[in-house]
């Protein structure tokens, strides 16, 4: 008697069991998004963190009488943030184009395009006048963390891995000396910590030929931010761009939803170690 044509099927049903670890079930739509944002949740947390223990450290502020505002931060960059809490609140001598405050009168508009544009300066308007400094703080604060969340997930954009250690990497990215020494100072300058990442997930969209409208509108944000450093940005992502190219050549587009299902095993662990366990070559 010739074999029955069920016989292969068994054969791949027994496989698919085997990879499978006993009890295992399908991750919902919720799950996989709360398991996507642990990791970048845990960058972000981490960061945060790890300055403001830092600052608690030596005694500055908002943890201690070492003041930040030094140099530009306490010349330009607060009384600029005052101005737009000012703005915010109808309380400026002038608008948006023109300050009656400054000398005889000067244009404003440029000066809020290169110094206020980033994003969280606009939570100057929540706190009293007299503690401006502490969202000018909040601004370097929450744009580390943002930076080091959105590089956690550009890092598993460029390999899966792990999420835990993606994210210790994008930590290391968020506290860079750069940061540290210079950039904490310029809250304008600290969107560029942002751009970076924004702007790799951005051209690996374009690589792969995804998302099109949301690249581009990626884009505008990292560069309505802040000018200056989203020029930078752009040529380090360029150059990143070149070399994928040159090494990976353009991706489908099946490719995204296989990357984002090797990142959810990676990170839930036991669906990782079941298809490690599995012989390359032993099935589909």
């Amino acid at each position: 008697m010739s074999p029955t044509p069920s016989a292969p099927q068994e054969g791949v049903r027994d496989r698919e069991v085997a990879r499978s670890p006993s009890g295992a079930t399908r991750a919902t739509p919720a799950g996989r998004a709360r398991r996507r944002a642990a990791a970048p949740g845990l960058a972000a947390l981490l960061s945060m963190g790890a300055y403001c223990l830092a600052l608690a450290a030596h005694g500055s502020y908002p943890f201690g009488p070492r003041p930040r505002s030094v140099n530009d931060l306490g010349n330009q960059f607060v009384p600029f943030h005052a101005r737009l809490w000012d703005l915010l609140h109808g309380g400026a001598h002038g608008d948006l184009f023109f300050n009656w405050g400054s000398g005889y009168g000067v244009p404003f508009l440029a000066d809020f395009v290169t110094y206020l544009m980033n994003p969280f300066s606009l939570l100057v308007g929540v706190f009293p006048r007299a503690l401006v400094d502490l969202p000018v703080f909040l601004v370097t604060l929450l744009s580390i963390g943002l930076g080091a969340a959105l590089m956690t997930v550009l890092l598993g954009r460029l390999r899966a891995g792990p999420g835990g250690l993606r994210a210790l990497l994008a930590v290391g990215y968020g506290l860079c000396a750069w940061v540290l020494s210079d950039g904490y100072a310029d809250p304008m300058w600290m969107w560029g910590l942002v751009s970076l990442p924004l702007l790799g997930i951005a051209a690996d969209w374009c690589l792969r030929r995804v998302r099109w409208v949301a690249g581009t509108l990626l884009v505008a944000v990292a560069w309505a931010g802040n000018f200056y450093t989203a020029a930078m940005a752009t040529l380090a992502t360029g150059l990143v761009l070149a070399v994928r190219l040159l090494a990976e050549g353009p991706v489908g587009r099946g490719a995204r939803d296989d990357r984002d299902d090797r990142d959810d095993e990676d990170d839930g662990g036991g669906a990782g170690a079941a298809r490690a366990a599995w012989p390359p070559g032993a099935g589909p």
